[in-house]
């Protein structure tokens, strides 16, 4: 396993790594209703979550 710093290339893979634990993972509090697993949000937002700007 190679460690490394985030770069803004890597923003797309971090978001949808957040998005499907969300989505797989917390059925119990969403019930797969797709506002409740942030399914809208944009890339943007992540990426300023991250500090990736």
């Amino acid at each position: 396993m190679r460690i490394r710093d985030a770069v803004p290339e890597d923003a797309t893979a971090a978001w949808e790594v957040v998005r499907r634990s969300i989505a797989e993972l917390c059925v119990a509090d969403h019930h797969n209703d797709p506002a409740g697993t942030m399914a809208g949000q944009q890339d943007a937002r992540i990426i300023q979550i991250m500090g990736i700007t």
